[in-house]
């Protein structure tokens, strides 16, 4: 997804009028998967698993690359859709997985190993989920599992212990760790753009493999497996303290969307919100409430989009 407020002053959107797709009409997509199954792929028993994002299609053309969101389907809709299970298109094995890409990792693994992190350990001792990479690669992130790889794979494998990469979290560990640390920054300096998914996890409502956290605006992907020291520290104390009125904590997936609503409410609708921020108030208050649906906003919970767009609306510098 593109937002426009954000794009910079070389992109000239009129140059490009007329040469965007159309969206055809929805009910003619729901029409079309009813009656050629066979060409579209269902991906809404994936979503509900967790195994896809909720904000993937729900059903997706292969030879148009058609995507269509199901979410205002009449229920007949479903009911027929439910008739036809089965009957759907099923997504062809990706060219990177073939048996001879996977020859072709299997012995990289052997030939550089240092180039490698070997997460099997972790995985039998349930430090991380079983659907996480065996190995990874530190310079191009390639994931290999090796379930299926040659008796002879493991016999040469065992010889090279202790010739892999560390799997601890550093700094200056690899070229890609400066990155991922600024992940883990940006969830601490924004909380508010992020959905919490661990409570989920731990409940069984989510996969294990599924994201520990995702932001709201990019849709970035993060894990907690890797994450340094002193930060689980760090994500605890950033939680401010709980009063009888407010609560306030990391959004859950179910809050996160409506969260953005509310964003987006106060910017597009600012004339229905009253500023406290003058006011001197402790932090339990709100810096801005809505006054016809009492919804509350404090800024020191806000994403930086938001604060950028706030100052460009109020004209603060």
């Amino acid at each position: 997804a593109l937002w426009l407020t954000d794009a910079p002053e070389w992109f000239k959107l009129e140059e490009l009028e007329g040469k965007f797709h159309q969206p055809q009409n929805k009910d003619e997509l729901f029409q079309d998967i009813l009656e050629n199954p066979g060409a579209w792929l269902d991906f809404t028993a994936q979503k509900a698993s967790g195994e896809k994002s909720e904000k993937f299609p729900d059903f997706k053309n292969p030879q148009t690359d058609t995507p269509v969101w199901a979410d205002s389907a009449p229920d007949s809709f479903w009911e027929k859709v439910e008739e036809l299970q089965g009957q759907f298109a099923t997504e062809a094995p990706r060219e990177d997985y073939t048996q001879a890409n996977k020859e072709a990792q299997f012995q990289d693994i052997l030939d550089n190993p240092g180039a490698y992190t070997d997460f099997r350990e972790q995985k039998a001792s349930g430090q991380t989920p079983e659907k996480f990479p065996d190995f990874k690669n530190l310079e191009t992130d390639e994931a290999v599992w090796v379930n299926n790889a040659p008796d002879s794979f493991f016999d040469r494998v065992d010889e090279l212990e202790g010739q892999f990469a560390s799997n601890s979290f550093s700094p200056r560990s690899s070229s890609g760790s400066s990155d991922l640390e600024s992940k883990y920054q940006d969830i601490l300096d924004n909380p508010g753009a992020y959905a919490d998914f661990r409570a989920d996890k731990a409940s069984g409502q989510k996969l294990d493999a599924f994201p520990d956290f995702k932001n709201e605006q990019t849709d970035e992907s993060v894990w907690l497996n890797d994450a340094p020291d002193g930060f689980m520290e760090l994500l605890d104390g950033n939680a401010p303290q709980q009063t009888e009125t407010v609560t306030h904590s990391l959004p859950t997936a179910e809050n996160a969307q409506h969260a953005l609503k509310v964003y987006k409410e106060l910017l597009e609708n600012p004339g229905d919100w009253e500023d406290h921020r003058s006011v001197e108030t402790d932090e339990s208050h709100a810096d801005f409430v809505n006054d016809k649906t009492g919804e509350q906003i404090w800024l020191s919970r806000a994403p930086d989009w938001f604060i950028r767009e706030l100052k460009a609306l109020t004209g603060e510098a």
